[in-house]
């Protein structure tokens, strides 16, 4: 249902508790409890991983009407190997490919 909507919206928040969410379109499932999100510009999402490791994550289904959450813990991705593997699918697979292919050139 992730890829059919084609757009995440990542909640976080910075260690003094102010809210920050953001539409994001690069993102990738890497397993059933694994989701990998792009952070392209390194603006208030990156900055609040930093501080804060709480996330949530909403979507809606929009044929079906409905809205879901996902709330966890982040990490952000050190390992080359798979920074390169993720990459690959999202600019290959994910739901807007040639957007985020046009941003990764940007960014």
């Amino acid at each position: 249902m992730l890829y059919e909507q084609g757009i995440i919206f990542v909640a976080t928040a910075s260690k003094d508790g102010i809210p920050n969410v953001s539409p994001r379109t690069a993102f990738w499932l890497l397993d059933d409890e694994t989701i990998a999100i792009c952070d392209w510009f390194r603006h208030k999402t990156f900055w609040n991983f930093q501080e804060n490791n709480n996330i949530a994550i909403a979507v809606v289904d929009l044929k079906e009407y409905k809205g879901y959450q996902l709330k966890g813990k982040f990490e952000i991705v050190t390992d080359t190997n798979l920074i390169k593997e993720i990459l690959k699918k999202v600019m290959a697979e994910s739901p807007h490919h040639e957007f985020n292919r046009i941003n990764a050139k940007d960014g």
